[in-house]
């Protein structure tokens, strides 16, 4: 799910660099950091799922609030 979302966001970001006034620098700007933005996001999530620290985090919050 996580995936799908990241993706359609990058999708719209790249719809939106590709039909933005040229004379609107600022919002090509923008868009260009939502695009970094999306990407470093991907990585890091998938570094976390890959290396355990997201179920390593879970399983600590349970035991944090008495839920396990």
């Amino acid at each position: 799910m996580v995936a799908g979302a990241l993706d359609e966001i990058e999708k719209a970001v790249v719809d939106n660099i590709a039909t933005c006034p040229s004379q609107d620098v600022l919002l090509q700007q923008q868009l260009c950091m939502l695009l970094v933005i999306n990407r470093k996001f991907r990585r890091v999530f998938q570094s976390h799922m890959e290396t355990g620290k997201l179920a390593d985090f879970e399983l600590e919050k349970k035991k944090r609030f008495g839920l396990f």
